[in-house]
């Protein structure tokens, strides 16, 4: 890895070690990267944990002026915005990811909401969704990513209206990519948490053939027996392979009394 590398890693381990880390155990070198190592053991020596992690924050930042290498740098700049957003400084992990971004991959440009939200703090990536979308939006799999993420955050704030809203968004991008059932499975789970069956099972409907599986579902759920089985039968019309579907279709005639059919269809 480098002396860059190793003072990377110094660090990370001071984040993770706390007050267990020792100062003394360091083995200070001649040159400048291993005497910032061992500074940084000796900042963190004794500390609690928050303060380990501002010295390994502080590390990892002289770590990353001092490493040539591009992607080592890269990876560097990444540990310590994910310790920064540990830290609270939002701010300074936005800063660090637009440095990342620059002339990056779509994955690149959206990294910083899902590193939010892997960090629990919807609250601050509903400020940065809109750059996200902008980028992602020539990829449909990227945008039903997003959509899932900021649907996600909505609820946890709250704003359930909102959450639908911006799964229903997504359709036309899940259409385009292979992720309509991930993105149908999100609106129906949400529906369930929320008394919202009744609206979805509408709104499914107008979804057309793509979403038709997950209207039976919801139909029975509901109760709606018979509309459910013939939504299920007429999936089965397209996909006669469809195994789930079929036993679905035999759960639902044996509830309701319907032996013999239901042993036909096995």
């Amino acid at each position: 890895l480098g002396a860059s590398g190793d003072l990377a890693l110094a660090a990370l381990a001071l984040a993770r070690a706390g007050p267990q880390l020792d100062a003394r155990e360091q083995d200070p070198r001649d040159d400048q990267l291993g005497r910032a190592r061992h500074r940084a053991g000796e900042r963190s020596a004794g500390a609690r944990v928050v303060g380990a992690r501002e010295a390994a924050a502080a590390a990892l930042t002289e770590a990353s002026g001092l490493e040539r290498d591009a992607s080592r740098r890269d990876a560097i700049l990444r540990d310590l915005a994910a310790l920064l957003l540990d830290l609270g400084r939002v701010d300074e992990a936005r800063e660090l990811h637009a440095q990342l971004a620059r002339g990056g991959s779509v994955l690149a440009r959206t990294e910083l909401v899902r590193s939010l939200v892997a960090h629990g703090r919807c609250a601050d990536a509903m400020h940065d969704f809109p750059d996200a979308e902008r980028a992602a939006s020539r990829d449909a799999s990227a945008s039903v990513g997003l959509v899932l993420l900021r649907a996600r955050c909505e609820g946890e704030l709250g704003d359930v209206a909102a959450a639908r809203a911006t799964l229903a968004r997504g359709w036309p991008s899940a259409l385009r990519s292979s992720r309509a059932p991930e993105l149908l499975d999100a609106m129906v789970a949400l529906a369930r948490a929320t008394d919202g069956l009744v609206p979805l099972s509408s709104e499914l409907a107008r979804l057309g053939p793509s979403a038709a599986l997950h209207h039976g579902v919801v139909l029975e759920e509901l109760g709606r027996d018979a509309e459910a089985l013939a939504i299920f039968r007429a999936v089965l019309s397209r996909q006669s392979r469809d195994a789930e579907t079929r036993q679905r279709v035999v759960l639902l005639l044996s509830r309701n009394g319907r032996m013999e059919e239901a042993l036909d269809e096995r």
